[in-house]
């Protein structure tokens, strides 16, 4: 005969947490179930939703932190632009309101200064 073996299996929702175990034994390479020796249990909860709109709890703050990182990332590629500009001689410093400076001095007298390069 084979060795025993307990195999494990899990199925994790967003209201339950349900498991199961069962006896195997190992015959020649091949795994099968060894007749009435299993356990199984399932322990459900509150599903994270909204009582009145069903929509997720964390949606909120799943919004609130997609727009940080949209400012974020338009920062982090304000600030690369400029240090680009500053490198290639194109602006004085890499300063947030030099390309603003540059655009206000190049620009036409009487008109409004481009808001890009």
């Amino acid at each position: 005969m084979g060795d025993i073996q307990r195999i494990l299996g899990i199925d994790l929702g967003i209201a339950s947490c349900g498991w199961g175990v069962m006896e195997a034994r190992d015959k020649a390479g091949s795994i099968f179930a060894k007749d009435g020796k299993a356990a199984v249990g399932v322990r459900c909860f509150d599903a994270p939703l909204a009582y009145k709109t069903g929509e997720p709890k964390a949606a909120q703050r799943r919004s609130a932190r997609g727009r940080r990182r949209v400012i974020r990332r338009r920062r982090q590629r304000m600030n690369a632009i400029r240090d680009l500009l500053h490198r290639n001689g194109i602006l004085p410093d890499a300063k947030d309101d030099a390309l603003a400076l540059v655009l206000r001095r190049i620009s036409r007298p009487g008109h409004k200064p481009q808001v890009t390069p």
